[in-house]
């Protein structure tokens, strides 16, 4: 009888397989680290993403503006965060990190290695450093409801979340 054949993480997950190697922490897990311009723009561009890595079992921390409502991204299981404690903390490892909507350069960004990735409200054909993360059935229900809780149901979200690789310069 054979064994199952285990799956590389990197080759089955697009958005790990540009920081896999750097991106566990001691404790085995990956991090995910979004900043975002507000919380409705976080749970439209990458809600299934987050859900979808919390689920998995990564440490998925955002951060929205200071007096934002968190609930959304509480319903998708992350966890609300400072990305200056995020960039601070000494035991931190390097974290993925990924940018939603126009967000403002922060002199304290968590250490990325060799950039990070922008969600992208479609996928653009021709970039090849663009990759799309289709929710989970799971997800997409998670989505749906904290779409809900930001104001945002007036129609249903898209199950495709595009995400294009910015390296650092």
């Amino acid at each position: 009888m054979n064994a199952p054949r285990r799956v590389d993480a990197r080759s089955a997950d697009p958005l790990l397989g540009w920081a896999a190697d750097t991106s566990k922490s001691s404790l085995g897990k990956y991090r995910l680290h979004v900043i975002a311009s507000s919380v409705p723009e976080a749970v439209e561009l990458a809600g299934g993403a987050i859900c979808d890595r919390t689920l998995s079992g990564w440490e998925v921390t955002v951060d929205v503006p200071a007096g934002s409502d968190i609930r959304p991204i509480v319903i998708l299981g992350a966890r609300v965060r400072d990305t200056a404690t995020v960039a601070l903390e000494e035991d931190a490892p390097t974290v993925v990190l990924m940018e939603c909507g126009k967000v403002d350069p922060a002199p304290q960004r968590p250490r990325t290695g060799s950039g990070h990735w922008r969600a992208e409200s479609r996928r653009t054909a021709t970039n090849p450093r663009v990759i799309t993360h289709e929710a989970s059935s799971a997800a997409a229900a998670f989505k749906r409801c904290a779409l809900q809780a930001a104001g945002q149901d007036h129609e249903p979200p898209e199950r495709a979340e595009h995400f294009r690789w910015v390296a650092i310069s």
